[in-house]
């Protein structure tokens, strides 16, 4: 099992393009995946259950990967959510 804290930097919080993005960067993969917010726990293949979670800019979030690919699931979002900021800024200057 994989864990992993990120902090969410994106100004419009995780709604529902980042959800999609967070899903589809580990639709293909084997491994059970978790998005916990304080208490809260969503699937992360659930668009759904992690705009449930009401994600906002500031917020802290742990990602829990179990599995045979735990290790590639951490590294894809990882990308997804520190270095490309969901794609989301992409225009703002």
């Amino acid at each position: 099992m994989k864990r992993k804290v990120f902090k969410i930097e994106n100004k419009y919080g995780v709604h529902l393009r980042p959800a999609v993005k967070i899903f589809e960067a580990i639709k293909d993969l084997r491994s059970r995946v978790e998005i916990k917010k304080n208490d809260a726990v969503a699937d992360a293949r659930s668009t759904l259950g992690i705009i449930l979670l009401n994600i906002t800019s500031g917020d802290v979030i742990e990602v829990i990967a179990d599995g045979v690919d735990e290790d590639l699931v951490i590294e894809k979002l990882t990308e997804l959510i520190e270095i490309r900021n969901f794609d989301e800024d992409k225009d703002d200057s």
